[in-house]
């Protein structure tokens, strides 16, 4: 018998009754995908072009890839200056900063210095043979300049003040967002039955053709050498008017020496993190606070990550690696939606 992860209450919705219809394409480095069912026909062109363009848009303010981005633009301007942002960028740092505090810093969005220093920036890219591991004193002066507490936003008037040194990084948030940005477009539409993944952020709302919710696996590391990863058999989610997102040390990140880098700092020791998690999942209502809380409880850890999660009613899923196999730990709000 298949374990099933379902949400407490699925209210009825009349399923629609034409075939699922597939939209994609590519954004933020990876690719996204829309499964929609509908009861009339669908201009898929013209849909198609309305989600990339929303894509577009916030790639636009939140890539630190795209030189010309608002993210860029931010990290470039002159010390203590008052920036104007695009409300899209100001939701997102605002919620960066909530989690931010209220994780105490185990989310941090201004760790672009760390980022750039360990080679996952716009420079000096991993993939070069000529990096070298950061010095001790890199390291230390790069901690100096990621306070987010130092960046004052003004949420009304969409303002934020760029502190001096202190460099934003969007990327443990900017593909939720996105998720949610899509699923309000197709509401927009007069679309509710849909599924939406970008780069293994997913969320679904209504129901497909057959009735069923949208079935969706979990992942787990397939190995320990951090390069590859499979479905956890038997575990499937029905997100309805739900998302997962999930964070992994073995989606991204590089060897060297023998060593695993994984791209996720330890923003209190600013080393890649190495805490035996190798990933965590969340399931929330909201994919940008979901991809937030993943990562997170990542960072707290094994213990205080699942305390976190209990203690804020959190629906999480850690894996673990205990040195000869993978450990499972769930924690109480996610223990509730098994069936």
């Amino acid at each position: 018998m298949p374990r099933l992860l379902l949400p407490p209450v699925i209210r009825p919705v009349r399923p629609a009754m034409s075939q699922v219809q597939k939209l994609g394409g590519q954004t933020m480095g990876t690719g996204w995908a829309v499964h929609c069912a509908a009861d009339s026909p669908l201009n898929t062109l013209k849909l198609q072009e309305r989600l990339q363009a929303r894509l577009d848009e916030i790639c636009g303010q939140m890539s630190h890839w795209q030189a010309d981005s608002n993210l860029a633009q931010f990290n470039h301007a002159e010390k203590n200056t008052w920036q104007n942002l695009p409300r899209d960028f100001c939701d997102v740092l605002h919620c960066a900063l909530r989690a931010a505090h209220h994780s105490q810093g185990a989310y941090n969005p201004a760790l672009g210095q760390l980022v750039n220093l360990w080679g996952f920036g716009p420079k000096k890219r991993y993939d070069s043979t000529a990096f070298l591991y950061p010095l001790e004193n890199e390291i230390c002066n790069a901690l100096l300049h990621c306070d987010y507490s130092r960046i004052e936003l003004d949420i009304i008037c969409c303002q934020a003040r760029k502190p001096e040194h202190i460099l934003l990084d969007f990327s443990s948030i900017a593909k939720g967002y996105a998720v949610d940005a899509l699923a309000v477009c197709l509401r927009e539409q007069n679309i509710v039955h849909f599924l939406i993944e970008i780069g293994g952020e997913l969320r679904g709302e209504g129901f497909k053709p057959d009735g069923q919710p949208w079935w969706v696996a979990l992942e787990i590391p397939a190995n320990a050498s951090g390069n590859s990863y499979q479905a956890l058999e038997g575990t499937l989610v029905a997100l309805h008017e739900q998302s997962m997102a999930t964070s992994g040390n073995y989606r991204h990140g590089y060897s060297r020496g023998g060593r695993w880098l994984s791209h996720t700092l330890d923003p209190r020791t600013g080393q890649p993190l190495n805490n035996g998690v190798a990933s965590v999942t969340v399931i929330h209502s909201s994919c940008m606070v979901a991809d937030v809380m993943s990562t997170a409880i990542m960072v707290l850890g094994p213990e205080r990550g699942i305390e976190y999660a209990r203690n804020n009613q959190i629906a999480a899923h850690m894996v673990c690696n205990t040195g000869s196999q993978w450990k499972e730990i769930c924690s109480p709000a996610l223990l509730e939606m098994c069936q």
